[in-house]
């Protein structure tokens, strides 16, 4: 008996602090509501903050989007000019050259060096017969002016003079050519560019026209896209195409470089260059590239930034920061608006607000949410860490604020 009445004393004081528990923390036991100071949070979902960006009204062309590739704008498999043993391979795979700079690998320059030494001596010894004639022919010249030289000798010595004349011309180019030969014993780069294979190695002989190394192009590159034939015709050299680069995330603009008239294989499809400006490298040869080729004639549409645009089984939706009647330092209350998606146009989506039975607030101007939407509830009250984006008139909660605090001024006057 007396363990039953403590086990029951215990239940009831269980219950008690139970009850309490609840009683404060319904009436003030959490953080005090945000918002002005007549709002009931108990009638609705708690503010939410968020980030606005404008709607605006541009003149757009409709986009279709092909596929393609990313492809190196030059690539060459680099060979040797000379022959001999290689002495060096200088470069590895993956390597960054520059073009005209940066060595490649060297090809031992001994017999070159000699063929160089040999063709100055000769240069050397025909200069000098060259000199031999030509004081002959001066003397024979004096002597013909005073009768004492036959004009057939002074011929037959300008002949001379000529012929060796000849003779060095033709010996100095062999020497030209022979340092030529000694310079191209050190194999560089063409041009700017990746090396991506390499052919030969330190001890090998190579012989003029041996493969070295492979290289692709940096600094710029190309996308390669396969346009089908019903869209070639729009497509010009010159033309802007937005390129977006599947594995990076990356968007880039280029512009049409080459537009292959030849559409003869199977898929009938085009192929069509786009230059792409790649100073940081980061893009690579053989990426897969989604491209937006512009279509049609540019008519106004209504465009929000990409990341306004929420996409659910449902369909897309636009969060609107509509009027709100509630005090307090609101931008607004949510209002989904569904929409059409019509294109891309670089960073922003085209799109047209659907018919929900009455006028949409989704239009040119209108606030939308770009960071924050993904828990909107309709009328939920927007916050934002600053005020509402610039060349927007004030909801009908802040103009009522600014008739309010004038009309309490002129009072106090």
């Amino acid at each position: 008996m007396v363990v039953a009445s403590a086990l029951g004393g215990a239940v009831v004081a269980a219950v008690i602090v139970v009850a309490i528990f609840v009683l404060v923390i319904g009436v003030g036991g959490g953080p005090p509501p945000q918002g002005g100071p007549g709002m009931d949070m108990s009638q609705g979902p708690p503010p939410a903050l968020v980030e606005l960006a404008q709607a605006s009204e541009q003149d757009v062309r409709r986009q279709a989007e092909v596929t393609g590739r990313l492809e190196a704008v030059r690539r060459a498999v680099v060979a040797s000019e000379v022959e001999g043993k290689v002495t060096g391979v200088v470069v590895e795979v993956g390597a960054s050259v520059t073009g005209g700079a940066s060595e490649l690998a060297t090809v031992d320059d001994v017999w070159s060096r000699l063929d160089v030494e040999r063709a100055e001596a000769d240069v050397v010894a025909a200069e000098a017969d060259l000199r031999n004639s030509e004081l002959d022919l001066e003397r024979l010249e004096r002597l013909a002016a005073s009768q004492a030289a036959r004009p057939r000798e002074v011929d037959e010595t300008r002949a001379e003079v000529a012929s060796r004349e000849a003779q060095v011309l033709a010996l100095r180019a062999a020497l030209a050519r022979e340092r030529e030969a000694l310079s191209r014993a050190t194999i560089k780069a063409p041009f700017d560019g990746w090396v991506t294979a390499k052919h030969v190695e330190e001890g090998e002989w190579v012989e003029p026209g041996a493969s070295v190394v492979s290289l692709v192009s940096r600094g710029e590159i190309d996308a390669r896209l396969d346009v089908p034939e019903r869209l070639i015709n729009e497509v010009t050299d010159g033309a802007t195409v937005s390129v977006l680069v599947e594995a990076l995330g990356l968007e880039a603009e280029g512009v049409v470089v080459s537009v292959t008239p030849d559409g003869s294989g199977a898929a009938r499809t085009f192929p069509v260059e786009v230059r792409l400006d790649d100073r940081s490298g980061a893009l690579k040869p053989g990426m897969s590239v989604t491209g937006g080729v512009s279509v049609g004639d540019a008519l106004p549409r209504l465009t929000v930034p990409r990341d306004a645009v929420q996409f659910g089984p449902a369909g897309a939706v636009v969060w609107v920061a509509g009027p709100i009647e509630m005090p307090g330092p609101f931008a607004g209350a949510a209002v989904p608006v569904p929409v059409t998606v019509v294109t891309g146009v670089r960073d922003r989506f085209a799109v047209e607000p659907m018919a929900m039975g009455e006028e949409s607030l989704l239009v040119d101007g209108a606030a939308v949410v770009v960071a924050g939407a993904e828990r909107l509830m309709p009328g939920q009250p927007l916050m934002t860490g600053g005020p509402p984006p610039g060349d927007m008139p004030p909801g009908p909660q802040a103009q009522a604020d600014d008739d309010a605090g004038a009309s309490a001024s002129a009072g106090g006057e």
